[in-house]
């Protein structure tokens, strides 16, 4: 069925379809899962539409998702200190814990920030409260509303710690000489792997200043913000439309001063 989506959620919808970054496990809710969490009359245009009410059935394959990294992540625990003693079993089901428990599961929580704000405005402004299904999905709702809040504050001062930790090592005195001692590249090298966990979040920018080492959190606070726009100021196009220009050129006023990516092509990719 083609149906003629307003621009800015068509533009939403299509990135989604399109985004070959997704990490998701492509499953489709199952009947009794559906029928847990009716439709309800969705709000203002969004009445005309063939979307769901329901924050866990539009959510679904990411929740799938996170479930199914969770259990990985399980089993790694549970068997890292019984294969400890045995030689690389141990090793591997470390460096897999490790894996698991930060960068893979904040790269997949990354992937799937966009999508939030909009499924939770649809959620919030439909439930009846007249089940326990419905108090459910409010409440899964809402974990992942604070879940992308604790992730960005967590970007934050993971960032900050690591930047603080290599300035203490390697001050901007010490950066200015062509040779660094060989202990302080040690200390430097010990400081920098408390943090490799979570490299994901600070590795792929620039390290001259901290505003520059923040990158992902400004993103991140970018995209939830631009989502939460489109999902509770729909009814309002005038609002809508100037915030989402202000969050827009504060962006590319800070890409384009502060140049954060290592790569100029992801800059690039970035600013257009």
């Amino acid at each position: 069925m083609n149906i003629q989506y307003p621009p800015k959620l068509q533009y939403f919808l299509d990135d989604r379809a399109e985004d070959s970054m997704s990490l998701n496990f492509q499953v489709n809710p199952p009947r009794a899962i559906n029928a847990k969490f009716p439709n309800q009359p969705l709000p203002g245009k969004f009445g005309h539409y063939h979307s769901a009410s329901s924050f866990v059935i539009n959510y679904y394959q990411e929740l799938f998702t996170y479930a199914i990294i969770f259990m990985l992540l399980f089993i790694a625990i549970a068997l890292n200190p019984l294969t400890k003693r045995i030689k690389y079993v141990g090793t591997i089901f470390t460096k897999m814990r490790g894996a698991i428990q930060w960068n893979l599961f904040l790269i997949v929580i990354l992937s799937n920030m966009d999508s939030v704000g909009v499924f939770s405005s649809l959620e919030f402004r439909t439930t009846p409260f007249n089940s326990f299904s419905s108090v459910l999905g409010t409440l899964i709702c809402v974990i992942i509303n604070l879940l992308a809040i604790f992730l960005m504050g967590l970007t934050l001062h993971i960032t900050y710690s690591s930047w603080r930790s290599r300035e203490t090592v390697f001050p901007e005195s010490i950066r200015k000489q062509k040779t660094m001692p060989e202990k302080r590249k040690e200390v430097l090298k010990n400081e920098e792997e408390k943090y490799m966990n979570c490299g994901v979040l600070y590795l792929n920018f620039k390290e001259d200043s901290l505003i520059q080492r923040s990158c992902m959190f400004f993103i991140l606070l970018r995209v939830y913000l631009f989502n939460m726009v489109i999902g509770y100021l729909f009814e309002h196009p005038l609002a809508q439309s100037i915030l989402i220009v202000l969050m827009s050129f504060v962006m590319l006023v800070y890409l384009s001063v502060q140049r954060p990516y290592r790569n100029s092509f992801e800059l690039i990719k970035a600013i257009t």
